[in-house]
């Protein structure tokens, strides 16, 4: 799981769904973040996990914790207004779990590149997680889908094109 922790960023989820997945499943859960340790009790009483058994582990580069990662899980229970960080975990080939609402659902094709869950339910939520843990051959193909829709729609060439193609439009018009 990996993702913004700040009071701006709402992340919904972590005790109610890993509370479905841990007991039955064992899965270790470890949870980074990109520029301040997550050893700040208010932080974790802003996720509601200061009881879990996560692991925390303070990152400076994220493509390295991607490439860790068995899949990407964004649980925010606001709209992304993009979701750069399924596209960066998308590239290193992982598949990715993401609330169905804002940026997400133009990123993750689900049930090809991901799985799209409702907001705000956990349940939901842990039912996915336990799908693609349950199924890693189909978890490696959402993977290598993603990665080939990042490489088709998502590079920094594609997009100069599209921008020129606006800039074009426009002076045509």
């Amino acid at each position: 799981v990996t993702g913004p922790v700040t009071r701006q960023e709402k992340t919904h989820m972590p005790d109610q769904t890993y509370n479905v997945i841990l007991p039955d499943k064992g899965v270790p859960i470890k949870a980074w973040t990109k520029g301040v340790p997550l050893e700040d009790a208010a932080q974790k009483q802003l996720l509601n996990v200061a009881s879990l058994p996560f692991i925390y582990k303070w990152v400076a580069a994220m493509p390295d914790v991607h490439r860790a990662l068995d899949v990407l899980v964004l649980a925010s229970s606001e709209p992304e207004p993009f979701g750069l960080v399924i596209l960066e975990a998308m590239a290193t080939a992982k598949p990715v779990i993401a609330t169905a609402h804002g940026g997400p659902c133009e990123i993750c094709v689900d049930g090809d590149t991901g799985l799209l869950v409702p907001p705000r339910d956990p349940e939901a939520l842990a039912r996915a997680m336990i799908a693609l843990i349950d199924d890693p051959a189909r978890a490696h193909a959402m993977g290598e889908a993603g990665r080939r829709r990042v490489l088709a729609m998502y590079t920094a060439e594609q997009y100069v094109a599209a921008i020129a193609s606006v800039y074009r439009s426009v002076l045509e018009a």
